[in-house]
């Protein structure tokens, strides 16, 4: 019996998903800091509205609740919109979204090696990914295991990255300043506040209790 010849369909290479991951973080920043700039104004008009015109000012502040309940978790300040608390925090998030959405740099696949390489780490282990700020470009680079991963995660994984350039760190986060220097904790405020349905990071961790506002 004479079995007929299969022929496999290559799956995508490295270079085109490093393209595919780094266009959709891109493409997922103007979105969110549109929304964010469009709260920022929303509470401006509440603080400064009385009467009737303050009630309907807050029934727009109100549109953001999702977005309002991200900030707010994530970097652990008041949930009320209106305190100085939330507002000067609010600032932040958008300048330092906006310095990750005009950041550049070229993207190297380094696999195991270079800024990827195991002994660069404690305990020892090749990351997603890498990036020093100060290096000459390309200053990012995908590693081994970025490959192996799902299509949200190595575009999230290219926006914590791109914190690095702005010069975010990777550190244990218990408050909003520790928050707002740590790259993880950023890239996943965009991702939350782009995928308006998640309820988890796209690895699955970080389950949302109780669950975010949708949309």
């Amino acid at each position: 019996m004479r079995l007929g010849r299969t022929n496999a369909v290559p799956g995508p290479s490295h270079q085109e998903l490093i393209d595919t991951a780094f266009d959709r973080s891109r493409k997922s920043l103007p979105p969110v800091l549109l929304r964010l700039r469009a709260l920022d104004e929303a509470i401006k008009s509440a603080d400064g509205a009385d009467g009737t015109d303050k009630i309907l000012a807050l029934q727009r502040v109100g549109r953001f609740d999702r977005d309002i309940a991200v900030i707010s978790r994530r970097l652990f300040v008041s949930s009320d919109p209106l305190s100085t608390e939330f507002r000067d925090t609010l600032k932040k998030v958008i300048d330092l979204i906006h310095g990750n959405a005009t950041a550049s740099s070229a993207i190297i696949d380094q696999g195991d090696l270079g800024r990827c390489a195991a002994g660069n780490y404690t305990p020892p282990g090749v990351p997603f990914a890498a990036t020093t700020q100060s290096d000459p470009d390309p200053r990012v680079s995908v590693c081994t295991p970025f490959f192996d991963t799902n299509d949200d995660l190595r575009r999230d994984i290219i926006t914590h990255e791109f914190f690095h350039l702005v010069g975010l760190a990777d550190v244990s986060v218990t408050n909003a300043s520790e928050g707002l220097n740590n790259a993880h904790t950023m890239a996943q405020i965009v991702s939350f506040l782009h995928d308006r349905a998640r309820q988890a990071n796209a690895i699955g961790g970080e389950q949302q209790v109780p669950p975010l506002p949708m949309p």
